[in-house]
């Protein structure tokens, strides 16, 4: 599942603060590079787990990756990749910003 789109305006972490029941596993994405190898989290895709009820930073280097394009404003609309850390059914809520609070 995913989150939808939202612009990043600077090079900070995204921030995220799931409330759920469950633990969730998290990526950023970048729109524009879906089903490539790059999605902007560590430079390989990898999700991280989230810590419940807490706000959590996910380092990424969507500026960094692309700076010229960045600049010129191509691939500042990020999403998040979700995944529950259970495969019983769940619902994931709570809140996130592309850049820093």
């Amino acid at each position: 599942m995913r989150t939808g789109s939202r612009t990043k305006t600077d090079d900070s972490y995204v921030y995220i603060k799931h409330l759920g029941t469950v633990g969730v596993y998290a990526s950023v994405r970048v729109v524009g590079m879906e089903g490539k190898n790059y999605t902007g989290m560590n430079g390989n895709g990898s999700y991280v787990s989230v810590p419940l009820g807490q706000g959590y930073k996910i380092t990424n280097y969507v500026a960094e990756s692309f700076p010229t394009d960045y600049r010129n404003g191509k691939y500042k609309n990020i999403y998040l990749g979700l995944s529950p850390a259970t495969h019983s059914s769940t619902t994931i809520y709570g809140w996130w910003s592309p850049d820093s609070i």
